[in-house]
């Protein structure tokens, strides 16, 4: 492939102009060295030296002007490269950024996915507990017969949340904290112990109506979490720690139970078991 003058670097095509002015004034010192011998009729020795310091000096001239081009063109190149070496590191973070963004968006929307199906599956739950409670309810009044040797408690799977644990810092201290904290009662499973008797129909009916009470908290604690996840999707106001959340449903609920006339525990109605049982 022919080259030309044009499609060398610049640096090369600025020493390529330099080498040529500096060649143009060595032939005029030479010409009029040549010149100053043939005219004054200089004897040849001394001439001679003459020009030996002439060249010299002018050969030290041109080494050291070639010298400090070479550093000026080395400085230029070495602040280039660190220049280039800034933008491919400032391209790299900004691509290190948008990669975490994704990442953070896809894992935010997954665990908010996942936790709207388990505040169904918390539903769920509290409603047949609160079924099997209230039938329990009944064969108390009736004085029912013990027939059940074991109490079966549910289980939760949550595999987004499972599968991401050590992802859940991209959410920040803060939302990511209240991830773990409302997600710790998944992936547990609790194994059903037989009992060798029947448990008391009282005891049942106070665990169905435990997991009820529990399930109810539980969903509303995931649906805090879902939407604090949300804000931070969406750039909206955070609508605070989960513990402020817990905090003020508390509160709530006490107030709305000293306003309520007190009609009796509905456990205290329930009829007392015999002493023989």
């Amino acid at each position: 492939m022919e080259m030309h003058v044009a499609d060398f670097p610049r640096w090369l095509r600025g020493l390529f102009a330099v080498f040529l002015i500096l060649f143009f004034f060595n032939a005029l010192y030479a010409l009029a060295f040549f010149i100053a011998v043939w005219h004054l009729r200089i004897d040849p020795g001394v001439a001679t030296l003459m020009g030996a310091i002439v060249g010299l000096g002018i050969v030290a001239w041109q080494a050291r002007a070639g010298f400090t081009n070479l550093i000026r063109s080395q400085e230029h190149r070495a602040a280039i490269e660190a220049e280039a070496r800034q933008d491919q590191h400032m391209l790299d973070i900004e691509r290190e950024a948008r990669r975490t963004d994704e990442e953070r968006t896809i894992l935010m929307a997954a665990l908010r996915a996942e936790m709207v199906g388990l505040m169904h599956r918390a539903e769920d739950v509290r409603q047949s507990s609160k079924i099997m409670h209230l039938g329990l309810q009944k064969m108390i009044a009736e004085n029912a017969p013990d027939t059940a040797k074991s109490f079966p408690y549910p289980t939760f799977n949550a595999p987004v949340y499972q599968a991401n644990i050590s992802k859940i810092g991209l959410l920040g201290a803060s939302v990511g904290a209240d991830v773990v904290r409302v997600m710790t009662r998944t992936g547990m499973t609790v194994p059903t112990t037989v009992q060798d008797q029947p448990l008391w129909n009282e005891v049942i009916a106070k665990l169905y109506d435990t997991m009820a009470d529990a399930m109810r908290e539980w969903r509303a604690d995931l649906d805090h979490v879902a939407m604090r996840i949300h804000a931070f999707e969406e750039g909206t106001p955070d609508p605070g720690t989960l513990q402020e959340a817990q905090t003020k449903r508390r509160l709530r609920e006490k107030e709305i139970k000293e306003k309520t006339p007190s009609s009796g525990s509905r456990r205290a109605i329930q009829p007392k078991r015999p002493p023989d049982r």
